[in-house]
């Protein structure tokens, strides 16, 4: 029996009500949508015993460094489920440097209610924001599935999770799993900004990605990694270093020009993982307009026009200040606080919410294969988010050339000719490369000789310096000391003529040579 119109009324009542109310039932997701999954939250209390702590000054004995791991992720609700209030979150953000037993009260002192985001609102807008209600519900089973993982990296003087606990909480219900640490530094909850930092928080995300692939509702396939301010810098080193990363975005990090004026440590430049060609995964960069050109006194190309083998797209806007990246940015009537942000100028909450679903859409486009969301990649900024003075460049990648594991390899398995034109199309495309330099090849090649016995794979890595540096001594001279370590005195013979031709006066060529001639009886 079908029911009368009234009833079908009061059953479509009751299922929008919910809805309805969700306009104003989350301050601080402000007008961005929720996906189809409800948000789940929890936080795992992890030891990466591959690392000591012990702070300066503590009488405790080192310990595996603790890492707290907190996790978004598409949830399944009951009726009974209660969503956390921002209080949940700030009272974890209290727990986020080290335990007190390593740093007597440190964590009454850093205490989230005594740090910026706080203090600029005041004891009672403070009190009033702890209460808003948020999306997640605490400890509840995760919805069925695996899900892509997203790990975020923080940014510094915004160590805390909570920065961004709006984003984490929306790409969560867009079906992402979204999980991240606090920024802590190496030997002090204080973090500096050099490489031993940067390291030290790129190991830091590694580690969450680690201990979360654990999860059973966790894809061991689909990677993307996140980074605001230094957590982009840690992000885009572990990009290079990790081709597994299937999507890398970054907003206002200091990635596309090096800083060496402002940063002495020239970070994230001066990583030895940084690599411009390793770039491989899709990138999004969003950034204030004014941070896509060179700093004053800065030279070079920036990042986004290095990375030729990345699919990236540039988001500038206009308007927008540091702290408005961060979720902090859903707040109003913040008070200005020196070093993080100036007074509001009205539009902060929209044009954080555009760089959301910029995020949001480039993650689907590319862990998800969702051509709605490639599609709104490419359309018109002023068609998608009306009023935000923004423009998004697009750049396809060429493809990518060999690498040095490539041609490592290739000498492994015994393709001499793949591994030499390899080499050629690495020193070709990229000149100056470390691993091709005359003593690397030299050290290689006597490697394969005499370690493993692998006589043709040596001798063509000393032939393949030759051909790299024809007009080298050492090369030839390396080269003929190969053919000898095979008693191959027909094939040395002429590489210590070339020595002779190079340099005339080379006494250690003219004895090998004249000991050949006595040898061989002439």
């Amino acid at each position: 029996m079908k029911p009368t119109v009234p009833v079908l009324l009061v059953v479509l009542a009751i299922h929008l009500l919910p809805a309805i109310a969700e306009a104003g039932q989350y301050p601080l997701w402000g007008d961005l949508e929720a996906g189809p999954y409800d948000v789940g939250f929890r936080i795992l209390e992890e030891l990466d015993r591959s690392r000591t702590i012990q702070p300066s000054g503590s009488s405790s004995s080192a310990q595996p460094r603790p890492i707290r791991v907190y996790v978004w992720y598409p949830a399944s609700w009951s009726d009974e489920s209660r969503p956390m209030t921002f209080g949940r979150y700030a009272e974890a953000a209290d727990e986020d440097v080290w335990p007190d037993e390593l740093l007597d009260g440190v964590r009454e002192r850093t205490g989230y209610a005594k740090r910026p985001f706080a203090r600029s609102l005041g004891k009672e807008r403070y009190e009033e924001v702890l209460g808003f209600e948020m999306r997640a519900v605490e400890n509840v089973l995760s919805a069925p599935g695996e899900f892509p993982l997203i790990v975020v990296g923080q940014g510094l003087y915004y160590e805390s999770p909570v920065s961004h606990a709006a984003l984490g909480e929306f790409l969560a219900s867009q079906g992402f799993v979204v999980a991240t640490c606090p920024l802590v530094g190496t030997g002090s909850p204080l973090v500096r900004l050099d490489l031993i930092d940067l390291e030290t928080q790129v190991r830091d995300m590694e580690f969450v990605i680690g201990r979360v692939r654990e999860e059973s509702f966790v894809s061991q396939e689909r990677l993307g990694v996140f980074g605001f301010d230094m957590g982009g810098m840690s992000a885009v080193v572990l990009a290079m270093r990790n081709q597994a990363v299937d999507a890398f975005a970054s907003v206002d990090a200091g990635i596309l020009f090096g800083h060496a004026s402002a940063i002495p440590s020239g970070i994230p430049f001066t990583s030895p993982h940084f690599d411009p060609a390793l770039l491989r995964s899709p990138w999004l960069h969003a950034t204030q307009r004014s941070f896509a050109s060179a700093p004053p006194g800065e030279e070079g190309s920036s990042l986004f026009d290095d990375a030729v083998h990345a699919d990236r797209y540039l988001v500038l806007i206009d308007g927008m200040r540091h702290a408005d990246f961060t979720s902090y940015a859903l707040v109003q009537n913040r008070a200005p606080i020196r070093g993080y942000w100036p007074p509001e100028k009205g539009g902060e909450k929209n044009t954080y919410q555009a760089v959301c679903r910029y995020v949001s859409s480039f993650f689907r486009a590319y862990l998800v294969g969702d051509d709605e969301s490639r599609e709104f990649l490419a359309r018109d900024p002023g068609q998608v988010v009306p009023g935000i003075q923004l423009t998004v460049e697009h750049r396809a990648p060429t493809p990518p050339g060999p690498t040095h594991a490539d041609f490592l390899n290739a000498l492994l398995v015994g393709d001499v000719a793949a591994a030499t034109e390899m080499a050629h199309a690495i020193h070709r495309t990229r000149p100056g490369t470390p691993h091709l330099e005359e003593s690397i090849l030299i050290r290689l090649g006597f490697h394969l000789l005499a370690s493993w016995g692998m006589s043709d794979e040596g001798i063509s890595v000393l032939r393949l310096n030759t051909e790299l540096r024809p007009n080298s001594v050492g090369t030839w001279q390396t080269l003929g000391d190969g053919y000898l370590w095979i008693d191959d005195s027909e094939r040395a013979e002429p590489c210590f003529r070339k020595v002779l031709e190079i340099d005339p006066d080379n006494e250690r060529a003219q004895r090998i040579l004249d000991w050949m001639e006595s040898s061989s009886g002439g």
